[in-house]
């Protein structure tokens, strides 16, 4: 954002990794041989944490200031799976689709207070990811990583925030490994 340039007291915006977890269903429907449509309705539970890096004076470190943004996520991706040939008791697939989310906790309290960083509650976006299923005598075990990317900007803006008017976009990115259980 340009306000970040016109001021000498903020140093850099840090955004850290953060992990938190999820928890969803799974319904799949079969289109042809090797080609399903999946809906994936899931709660994610996570941190989104930035690190504002100010300066202190000449011969202080920098002060670190650590701003925590607590999310509980409802993750609707619909996707196409597309599977190899089943080889014994194993088969490979990947799959990729879109997905929209909407933010339970963005109108919380703690978020409305004047020195947080605000976001938005919708979101939406593509994601693309790779499997293994293992068929046991009585489930299937799902092992999975996926990879979604979200195309709005988040942020919203506050002019007179100065954890929020020095952030030109925020851009949600996560890596997912999910293990699926079906009967």
């Amino acid at each position: 954002n340009s306000e970040f340039l016109k001021q000498d007291t903020l140093l850099g915006i840090d955004p850290l990794h953060s992990s938190g977890f999820n928890i969803g269903l799974l319904a799949n429907l079969k289109l042809v041989d090797h080609l399903d449509l999946r809906f994936n309705p899931s709660l994610y539970f996570t941190n989104k944490d930035l690190v504002y890096i100010f300066k202190q004076g000449t011969k202080s470190p920098p002060k670190r200031v650590k701003k925590k943004i607590g999310s509980v996520t409802m993750g609707l991706p619909l996707q196409l799976k597309l599977k190899s040939d089943r080889v014994g008791r194993f088969r490979a697939y990947i799959m990729a689709g879109g997905h929209f989310d909407y933010d339970f906790a963005a109108e919380s309290n703690a978020r409305l207070k004047r020195d947080m960083l605000r976001l938005d509650k919708t979101d939406w976006g593509y994601e693309a990811g790779i499997g293994f299923e293992f068929y046991f005598p009585y489930f299937i075990f799902s092992p999975e990583i996926k990879f979604s990317y979200g195309t709005r900007d988040v942020h919203i803006y506050e002019p007179k925030n100065m954890y929020s008017n020095r952030i030109g976009r925020i851009i949600s990115r996560m890596i997912v490994f999910s293990i699926h259980l079906e009967g």
